[in-house]
């Protein structure tokens, strides 16, 4: 346990180092590209970040447990929407979507981030339901990079960029680098130290190996809120959410079989609905969600982590 625990620490900080450097590199090149720091984060690092949810889902598939890869990605958003970005509110005294944003489009990523849960509602994910993820995913991505024009300024600047992309483009892989390293580590240590527990795995996986693997998100927030790059931090955030989607459709089909899920699937469904929920009606208000609504959306965290608690002590056979 100790030893565990040393890892542990010493992958926080290793993960600290790295979200600087990918902090520092996204922020220049957003600037140099026109891009918007929110939009290259949502897609960027809202990738790089979920990194070690993709080798958690590797490794699930490759000792055919697929229930880790589940729960590790359902407990992800609900850490996301009830934990990460109602930390980034309070202690950043609020957090605000870009101005440009319409309701619409902040509607179409939230469906987007909610259709796993949504299909998993009757304890199963089919191939057919796997292909239907990774599709709406890929159709998130052509909305977006239409509207900002991604495809054509990435076009414009690669024939510009010169030492100036080599240098920043090399910031980003090595910050990068030690994001996957350490949030490697950190799910490892995490794993470790709940099997001395001895909790199924699934339920491992929905509470503590989902928080693990966001400790990478966690480290954006102290980043973001010191360099005042809150923005940064929602697209990641909101860009890993919708990434597990993805990630969800993939793993399932790679799996290629029914996948069938525990008991009281409902009381997750229900606690992601109203997470996304209320995030889309108190970021609709000015635009911002405040540090009084992140307390509120934490709390419901708590509520939800000893019900999980209460649930597999004592009332999964």
């Amino acid at each position: 346990m100790f030893s565990a625990l040393s890892i542990l620490v010493i992958s926080f900080v290793v993960v600290w180092v790295g979200s600087g450097f990918v902090l520092r590199a996204i922020t220049q090149i957003s600037k140099r590209w026109r891009i918007s720091e929110f939009m290259l984060s949502f897609f960027l690092l809202g990738i790089m970040t979920s990194l070690p949810e993709i080798s958690i889902g590797i490794s699930s598939i490759l000792h055919e447990n697929p229930e880790i890869f589940v729960g590790n990605l359902l407990g992800a958003v609900i850490v996301l929407f009830l934990f990460v970005i109602p930390l980034l509110a309070i202690f950043g005294n609020g957090v605000s979507a870009p101005r440009k944003f319409q309701h619409a489009q902040m509607v179409f990523i939230l469906a987007v981030i909610a259709m796993p849960s949504l299909l998993t509602i009757d304890q199963t994910v089919s191939r057919g339901e796997a292909i239907a993820m990774i599709v709406v995913y890929f159709l998130l991505f052509l909305f977006f990079s239409v509207q900002e024009e991604i495809t054509s300024k990435l076009q414009d600047h690669s024939k510009h960029t010169g030492r100036f992309g080599f240098v920043h483009a090399l910031k980003f892989l090595f910050g990068a680098v030690l994001l996957i390293i350490g949030g490697w580590q950190i799910v490892e240590a995490t794993t470790r130290i709940s099997q001395e527990l001895h909790i199924a795995s699934f339920f491992v996986s929905l509470l503590l190996v989902a928080l693990g693997t966001n400790l990478p998100e966690i480290s954006i927030i102290i980043r973001s809120v010191l360099a005042s790059k809150k923005s940064i931090a929602l697209g990641d955030y909101l860009g890993s959410a919708s990434a597990n989607t993805l990630l969800f459709g993939l793993f399932s089909l790679i799996h290629g079989e029914t996948i069938r899920l525990p008991n009281h699937i409902l009381q997750r469904f229900f606690f992601i609905m109203i997470g996304l929920v209320l995030f889309f009606f108190f970021s609709k208000t000015k635009h911002t969600l405040s540090r009084r609504e992140g307390l509120f959306l934490l709390g419901l965290y708590v509520c939800f982590f000893v019900g999980e608690v209460v649930l597999t002590l004592y009332l999964t056979p």
